[in-house]
């Protein structure tokens, strides 16, 4: 219960300041964000949850791969990448936010 009031409480503080990506983190880990089983085996693999996406990067690759479909859709729709700041990543390095497998209907 304690965790979710600090999550709560850096969430909204995270808004004021203007960083939504912090905010999205803090939702997640409040919410208790969670994923199939096979895909968190996967996340909980990944060094980083959070990676930056670099769309000018995306861009350059091939037409009708992921990244370069993805990129397009950002730029189509005038959005940018949610960025998490350094110490929020820190804080989740060693605190899954996947927080394991949950029943989902599909």
């Amino acid at each position: 219960m304690r965790d979710r009031v600090h999550f709560l409480k850096k969430a909204i503080q995270s808004s004021r300041h203007g960083q939504l990506g912090d905010v999205a983190a803090y939702k997640s880990a409040l919410l208790g964000t969670r994923a199939y089983p096979d895909i968190a085996k996967k996340l909980a693999q990944l060094s980083n949850c959070f990676p930056k996406i670099d769309l000018s990067e995306l861009r350059k690759l091939p037409e009708g791969t992921f990244g370069q479909v993805y990129a397009q859709h950002m730029d189509d729709c005038q959005l940018t990448p949610l960025e998490i700041s350094p110490d929020v990543v820190e804080q989740f390095r060693h605190r899954p936010l996947y927080s394991g497998p949950q029943k989902l209907d599909r």
